[in-house]
């Protein structure tokens, strides 16, 4: 192999990793790698009430939780982490209730959805990252 040849692979390799970083770099700023998909709720004032941690649930199964709680006009802006495992199937007719476990419980925010519209069809769209919900 000449000097010329072994050149032109040094060359290839650079354009190659530099591509991957890349690569990596892009996926990554959109939160590709990430394991949570990103909700937000706007609720009333009630949502004042829920602290960082609290529990997100849907049939009765811990799907994700409150990431932070911000003051919005008269309300709340949620942020949600949903676990993507669970969050995948989340249609768009998705609405959000903020309740308690007990009379002295923590607070939690309940997602639940519409089977059916009212023309008897399910809802096909899907929720994706950065979504908000009201």
């Amino acid at each position: 192999m000449g000097a010329r040849a072994k050149g032109r692979l040094t060359v290839l390799a650079a354009l190659v990793s530099v591509v991957a970083v890349l690569v990596v770099v892009a996926v990554s700023f959109r939160g590709g790698w990430g394991r949570t998909m990103d909700l937000t709720l706007h609720a009333d004032r009630s949502g004042m009430v829920l602290e960082p941690g609290a529990m997100v649930m849907r049939h009765g199964v811990r799907i994700g939780t409150v990431a932070s709680v911000h003051p919005d006009g008269d309300g709340a802006r949620i942020e949600l982490e949903l676990d993507r495992e669970y969050s995948s199937a989340l249609p768009s007719d998705t609405t959000a209730d903020i309740t308690s476990s007990t009379l002295f419980g923590g607070k939690r925010v309940v997602l639940s959805d519409d089977d059916d519209d009212e023309e008897g069809r399910a809802s096909t769209a899907m929720l994706v990252s950065g979504d908000a919900l009201r």
